[in-house]
């Protein structure tokens, strides 16, 4: 994915100027009928500014990964766990954190689901800021 992102006109300390590649991947294996683990890997590799429209561009890059494992409480419910991890090249910073979460399938192609992002950051890899900490939902569907 290329982003090409420009602060509002309308808002002072609205974030960044942002033109980024973000490249992520998602795997997931049913071990047994009950467990399942997964991964998650990606990379922004980003060009940012502090002024809107104006100003030196500086680098940024940020490798975001997760292992998660789910498990079928009943029929259609399932609970997760994810161990997040993200790493800011330019700084060597590292932030660890974990989610929970619980999600029921509806039907044959739709999921929906629950839960708390212990982390201060998401897996959003657009998303330039560190307060994602919080409840979410989630909401996919499948063909």
């Amino acid at each position: 994915m290329y982003l090409y992102d420009l602060q509002s006109f309308g808002q002072f300390d609205s974030g960044f100027d942002q033109r980024s590649h973000i490249i992520t991947g998602e795997g997931l294996y049913r071990l047994t009928q009950r467990w399942g683990v997964g991964a998650k890997y990606g990379v922004r590799k980003s060009e940012l500014r502090a002024e809107r429209a104006q100003g030196d561009w500086f680098e940024s890059t940020v490798n975001f990964a997760a292992v998660r494992v789910r498990y079928n409480i009943m029929r259609k419910w399932d609970a997760l766990a994810e161990y997040r991890r993200l790493e800011v090249d330019e700084d060597s910073s590292v932030r660890d954190g974990y989610l929970i979460g619980v999600d029921r399938q509806i039907g044959d192609h739709l999921q929906f689901g629950v839960g708390y992002n212990f982390a201060d950051f998401s897996d959003d890899l657009r998303i330039l800021d560190y307060d994602q900490k919080g409840w979410y939902i989630n909401v996919v569907g499948k063909i």
